[in-house]
């Protein structure tokens, strides 16, 4: 049971997600946790954004500060490389009539506009297939204040998941919040 939700949210696909409940040393715990033995990576990201693009709606994002080695279904094209690339939502693109090579512009803040280049696809339920994934890294180069709130961890292969969580919570107490990826957004 939840085995693929990763794939029809239209998220990553980990073991086990982290929410900050908080803690000021988020970024802290999240490192520490990178460097642990029985951990193959860690990805920080925020999946409630809000930006807006201009003449459409507003649009949630997802945002991860990299998409390297990370498992996230597109149907065309690929996830970000650069800052300045998007991947757009499957029924974004039909309603804006555009594919991936073509510019979108998104409205980062009230004064921060970028266009951006779509360089993928994707399907999800997440916002309806009206959302954008793009990188960290494009708000940091704009000065846009935001936090990463969650922490994607892949374990190694052979590594006991349940084990693995009891020990986070007993680390970290209630500075987290652990999630075994298959319930994630469970009630959808």
């Amino acid at each position: 049971k939840g085995e693929t939700n990763y794939y029809w949210l239209g998220t990553d696909k980990h073991d086990v997600t982290i929410e900050n409940n908080g803690s000021t040393d988020f970024y802290d715990i999240c490192s520490e946790i990178k460097k642990d033995k029985d951990v193959e990576q860690t990805v920080r990201r925020n999946y409630n954004m809000g930006f807006a693009i201009p003449y459409h709606q507003s649009t949630s994002a997802l945002v991860f500060e990299t998409f390297e080695n990370v498992e996230i279904p597109v149907l065309k094209g690929h996830n970000p490389k650069h800052s300045n690339e998007v991947v757009v939502g499957n029924i974004y693109l039909k309603e804006m009539g555009i594919d991936v090579g073509d510019y979108i512009t998104v409205q980062l803040d009230e004064t921060h506009k970028k266009d951006l280049l779509v360089v993928g696809t994707y399907q999800g339920f997440y916002n309806m297939g009206r959302g954008i994934k793009i990188m960290g890294s494009l708000l940091e180069e704009n000065d846009i204040p935001f936090q990463y709130t969650e922490c994607s961890i892949t374990l190694k292969q052979g590594v006991d998941k349940v084990a693995f969580m009891k020990e986070l919570k007993e680390k970290y107490g209630t500075d987290i919040k652990v999630i075994d990826r298959k319930n994630l957004y469970a009630s959808i």
